[in-house]
């Protein structure tokens, strides 16, 4: 949690306290209201933020967004050994998929990730023409 976003539930609560003092002259009402919305924004800071970004989680990450990529062994990758994919200039650790064995210098498809090791398999071919 960032200072900013802390301090924004008190710059709430002052606002509401502002409210107050233009309906009454009351110092602890004023400090009441403060007090009371403050806490309670932060209380539940957390369900707020929850419910404002419902729907949002689908978007991919950087690496989620790997999958489905073809780039280039630079480290041959052989059955229960990881080896190294380098895609768009970055080299990723690897796994082969199915345990197939790929060379040095061939290209291999991401089908999925597994914390940041990347499963790969052999690229279907492509049709010059």
């Amino acid at each position: 949690m960032t200072e900013g976003f802390f301090l924004f539930w008190f710059a709430l609560g002052a606002l509401g306290a502002a409210i107050t003092a233009l309906i009454t002259k009351s110092l602890p009402l004023q400090l009441l209201i403060f007090i009371l919305l403050s806490g309670c924004l932060l209380f539940f800071s957390r369900q707020i933020v929850e419910k404002l970004s419902r729907g949002k989680s689908d978007l991919q990450t950087n690496v989620q967004a790997l999958v489905g990529k073809t780039g280039i062994i630079t480290k041959a990758v052989s059955p229960h050994e990881k080896g190294l994919i380098k895609i768009n200039g970055e080299e990723w650790s690897c796994v082969s998929q199915n345990n197939t064995v790929l060379p040095e210098g061939a290209l291999a498809q991401v089908e999925s990730l597994q914390g940041v090791t990347l499963t790969v398999s052999p690229a279907p071919e492509r049709k010059v023409g």
